[in-house]
């Protein structure tokens, strides 16, 4: 007599749960389904007025790119100044190379001198070598200035560029949701013309 009932007990059992899991899946739908009415009914009345937001939008989107394409333009022609400074400190550097090879073959000399017992009166100081040294040393100054300059230039732009870039980002996303509005909100209003078409022909 129990193991008959067994079988029974167990389909009642699970008619329960399947009856419980089918209200919990009926309650969910419903809720789904309000949202979507709340999103709906959310939604701005008039589709002209999304048409003009996303107009404004489009405009100020347009201005972004033009502007980061302008800064980008500008970075460029800034970059390009980096390799006549560098040909300076290059140039400067050489200098001093020469410099240093002229004080030791002078150096050299004189010592040749002084071991043999000879010795020389000091000429006159190279007019030549001066201008050669002002000349190293200032083109190696003006090609670090110049780079720092243009390193800070660029900098400046690129910052300038990433803003704008983030601005760009933000216009675009907003963009995206007004255009998902307005086809939210064509969609809603073709499916009220049909239903109340549909209504007045019954």
């Amino acid at each position: 007599m129990n193991v008959s009932r067994v079988p029974h007990f167990l389909l009642s059992a699970r008619i329960v749960i399947h009856a419980a899991y089918s209200a919990a899946a009926s309650n969910n739908a419903i809720v789904i389904f309000d949202d979507l009415i709340q999103a709906a009914s959310s939604l701005p009345i008039d589709p002209s007025a999304l048409e003009s937001s996303i107009s404004v939008l489009e405009r100020a989107i347009s201005a972004l790119e033009s502007d980061i394409e302008a800064l980008e333009r500008l970075s460029v022609s800034w970059e390009f100044w980096v390799w006549p400074f560098t040909f300076m400190i290059v140039v400067g550097v050489v200098a001093e190379f020469w410099l240093i090879r002229h004080d030791w073959r002078e150096d050299n000399k004189t010592w040749a001198l002084a071991h043999f017992g000879l010795f020389r009166t000091p000429g006159r100081p190279s007019v030549k070598k001066l201008m050669v040294e002002y000349s190293s040393v200032g083109l190696i100054a003006l090609g670090v200035a110049g780079q720092l300059l243009v390193g800070i230039k660029v900098a400046s732009i690129d910052g300038h560029i990433r803003s704008k870039s983030v601005v760009l980002r933000s216009k675009d996303s907003d963009l995206r949701s007004k255009s998902e509005q307005l086809v939210a909100l064509v969609t809603k209003q073709s499916g009220d013309a049909a239903t109340s078409a549909t209504t007045s022909q019954n």
